[in-house]
């Protein structure tokens, strides 16, 4: 866990004791203006493994169908355990359907992850525009002096829902890699088989 000096209270100093504070109004506000950017980029790589995971499933459904043994099961002893050897013995149906249940639940796992890291959240941003009406006679240094600490609490808020949104995104990336290697079994098991 990290320690932080306890940040003073700004509002209660008077501006010729804060120097820096125009210079770290602006980097603060560019900082958040960087996180509703980063919103739009996080969107666009759930978005890419929504669309990976469908074709990705899709895929599988048109190869599988393609590739249906029709020939002895003879090759099979040696990409197949010897205890999964019943799998032959199963109607047709069954045999389409047991090697499509981990792609398929992969999928899932993406479609979920997915949309957990794509869906909306609320994002803090300030300055408020209806605070104005009451500042409206105070000096841009005191509403500056007001304002910063709430753009802290707000980049640090936002921080937070990124960093979730970020993890969702990595969730959903690892299960599209597996259910890529489930389509690559597949096929191995289609052709093989």
């Amino acid at each position: 866990m990290r320690w932080f000096k306890k940040t003073p209270d700004i509002r209660e100093q008077k501006p010729a004791k804060l120097p820096s504070l125009d210079l770290a109004f602006v980097l603060t506000k560019e900082l958040i203006a960087a996180q509703l950017q980063d919103v739009n980029a996080s969107d666009s790589k759930a978005s890419f493994a929504f669309g990976a995971g469908t074709a990705i499933v899709s895929a599988a459904l048109i190869l599988q169908s393609l590739l249906l043994p029709s020939h002895s099961h003879s090759s099979c002893s040696v990409l197949i355990p010897s205890f999964l050897s019943f799998l032959h013995s199963l109607p047709t149906l069954l045999k389409k359907a047991i090697p499509l249940f981990p792609l398929l639940t992969a999928y899932i796992v993406v479609v979920i992850t997915a949309f957990n890291a794509y869906r909306t959240r609320n994002y803090k941003q300030v300055p408020e525009p209806r605070t104005f009406l009451a500042d409206l006679d105070k000096t841009e240094q005191d509403c500056k002096n007001e304002m910063f600490p709430e753009m802290v609490d707000a980049y640090e808020c936002n921080k937070k829902v990124l960093e979730k949104k970020a993890d969702w995104i990595d969730r959903a990336l690892v299960s599209l890699v597996l259910e890529t290697v489930g389509l690559a079994l597949l096929v191995l098991y289609q052709v093989g088989c």
